[in-house]
């Protein structure tokens, strides 16, 4: 009767601290949203003012279908090595650098 007390906790806590599936979406999104938007900011920024309004609004359209292509791996490696705590500075870090600073 104990094996199986010990078997049940094991089963039902398997992973204390580690980022569940929900915590590792959010804090992917926002992770590759930031990284995103960083790299493109630059790319408009460097475009001819004219040219700006029309690159914002082709890398927003951009932004979900090139997110969905890591988001699966992201989770499964955040679930893998990542705490609770991680996932959730990542989902709230408003900065890149907020973002980086979530590995330490």
């Amino acid at each position: 009767m104990r094996r199986l007390a010990v078997l049940v906790a094991l089963l039902l806590f398997p992973a204390c601290g580690k980022a569940n599936t929900q915590d590792c979406d959010k804090g992917c999104r926002n992770y590759f949203q930031l990284h995103y938007w960083e790299a493109a900011e630059i790319e408009i920024g460097a475009a001819p003012p004219e040219q700006r309004e029309e690159l914002r609004a082709k890398k927003a359209a951009e932004l979900e279908p090139r997110m969905m292509k890591n988001l699966d791996l992201c989770i499964q490696k955040c679930q893998s090595g990542a705490e609770t705590s991680r996932a959730k500075c990542w989902a709230a870090a408003t900065t890149t650098r907020e973002a980086k600073k979530c590995e330490n």
